[in-house]
């Protein structure tokens, strides 16, 4: 009885060790699995990270370059204003030396 009893024990202790042996390898394999997928997000992170950089100067550059143009078209609008002006005075004066 002693012998039967003892084989069984040993194999349910065999087939216990290599129950842990598995489930340590699939343990392995979700670590490497989490591992691998935190690095891809680190990656990603870092690649918008860096678009967003590209993005908002690109963003800076288009907001000054408008600043300068809407600059432009005021001074430009004085200036043509101011010609016109003065060609109403210079008008004003031609006919008056008519008379």
């Amino acid at each position: 009885k002693y012998r039967y009893s003892s084989h069984i024990t040993k194999v349910y202790l065999h087939n216990l060790a290599l129950m842990i042996e598995n489930a340590q390898k699939e343990l392995q394999k979700a670590r490497k699995q989490i591992q691998d997928l935190n690095w891809q997000r680190k990656n990603d992170q870092l690649a918008g990270g860096a678009k967003l950089r590209e993005l908002e100067s690109n963003w800076v550059s288009l907001v000054s370059k408008n600043y300068e143009i809407e600059r432009a078209i005021i001074q430009l609008e004085n200036e043509v204003a101011q010609m016109k002006q003065q060609q109403g005075d210079e008008n004003k004066e031609n006919i008056r030396q008519d008379f």
